[in-house]
């Protein structure tokens, strides 16, 4: 069985990229409620069906969304840690 809770810091997509935190693409302002969907599909993608804690933060890094697109700038908004629970 699954623990009750796990972290994934930092959360990486399929293809190894790190997780975007926004809706849009070339949104890079987005808010909290925008991060706190795409923590919570990504929990339930892992099989939790609640997220605990996340933190997000801008870096240059290739960003991928859950649909597999890309982030185009230079610095992305992407998730430092996603802690999901049971």
């Amino acid at each position: 069985t699954a623990p009750q809770q796990q972290s994934y810091k930092p959360p990486l997509t399929a293809s190894g990229n790190r997780l975007f935190a926004c809706e849009e693409l070339n949104q890079d302002d987005c808010g909290k409620g925008d991060h706190k969907e795409i923590s919570r599909a990504w929990c339930q993608k892992q099989g939790y069906p609640t997220v605990k804690d996340y933190h997000v933060d801008s870096r240059k890094v290739k960003a991928e969304t859950l649909d597999g697109r890309f982030c185009s700038k230079s610095k992305c908004k992407v998730f430092d840690s996603i802690a999901c629970e049971m």
